[in-house]
């Protein structure tokens, strides 16, 4: 976890996600097996749905498999890295809707103010990763936008 980021607990009425990006991420599929991304900081809220995933991911020091449909939760601080092969949607998203930051200048890949780190009972049950046992309507969803 980034040493910058403030930890702060919410009430579940507080809720109101803002998208911040939406993107598809095709290129992953082009790497060998094995290939890491550069390591990153995840500075706001995070979903990724997979099309395809022979890979994984590095949250925070612990390495997840990633298969096909499979969804990946991050939260704003974690250190992450992909491992390819994989082809994903990913959202990025304020989840109060008040950090300020403008879905058409909103670039993830870009150093930035971290949102905070929401403490929630509903949140805090999400695991990193979760495999999707409705994969098909999952991936009409993502489709649609």
């Amino acid at each position: 976890m980034h040493p910058d980021i403030r930890q702060i607990e919410i009430e579940n009425d507080k809720f109101s996600p803002i998208v911040l990006e939406c993107l598809l991420f095709t290129q992953g599929i082009n790497f060998p097996q094995g290939y890491r991304l550069e390591k990153r900081y995840v500075y706001d809220y995070e979903i990724e749905y997979f099309l395809y995933s022979t890979g994984g991911m590095m949250i925070e020091g612990n390495e997840y498999p990633v298969r096909t449909g499979d969804i990946v939760f991050r939260r704003p601080g974690q250190l992450v890295q992909g491992i390819m092969p994989y082809k994903c949607y990913l959202i990025c998203f304020d989840l109060l809707g008040n950090t300020g930051k403008s879905p058409h200048l909103y670039d993830f890949s870009k150093e930035q103010e971290f949102q905070d780190y929401y403490i929630n009972p509903v949140l805090d049950a999400i695991p990193h990763v979760f495999h999707n046992p409705y994969e098909e309507r999952y991936h009409k969803i993502f489709d649609r936008y």
